[in-house]
């Protein structure tokens, strides 16, 4: 049935979507996460599954989301207090380049981010079912997604990690 859509239908991102969920699955508590390519700030590509150590903080962002914003310094704190067993990597649903870099001077990011440029394009935001931002997947050093939520308010990510004992 995808088959048979228009090229126009077929570039659409609900279309793109459909594309992805039938060639993989959309990631759920439990599932080994989904391993994608993307370019640091110095423009290197990386690949996620070489970060993969530690259990990982993977963050769905955006520049022009107010909650995003808001979690860049309980983010910061985390990243201090964590650093030996958890590693933020923050994966930005920019289409431009520009405004990614822009974000991240802004908000003083200590932490891995990445960008692939296909803002909510993007098949990694897609095969994560990313809806809104920000959005939160908790990792296992298995490659094992733990936890994962949508949504920033003061203090939730701290709230969130503590339930975890091996954090």
């Amino acid at each position: 049935m995808y088959e048979r859509l228009s090229p126009e239908i077929k570039a659409s991102r609900f279309a793109k979507i459909i594309e992805i969920t039938l060639k993989d699955k959309i990631s759920e508590i439990g599932d080994i996460y989904h391993d994608f390519e993307a370019i640091n700030k110095d423009g290197q590509k990386i690949k996620f599954s070489e970060l993969t150590r530690k259990y990982i903080l993977l963050d769905f962002t955006s520049a022009n989301c107010g909650p995003c914003v808001q979690s860049a310094e309980e983010l910061r704190l985390i990243d201090k207090t964590y650093n030996d067993s958890l590693t933020i990597i923050s994966f930005s649903e920019d289409a431009k380049k520009e405004i990614w870099i822009n974000s991240l001077k802004r908000d003083s990011v200590s932490w891995i981010s990445l960008w692939d440029g296909k803002g909510t394009f993007s098949e990694t935001c897609i095969k994560y079912g990313v809806q809104g931002i920000p959005a939160f997947f908790l990792i296992a050093p298995n490659g094992k997604i733990i936890d994962k939520w949508v949504g920033y308010g003061k203090g939730s990510l701290e709230n969130k990690l503590k339930k975890f004992k091996n954090i």
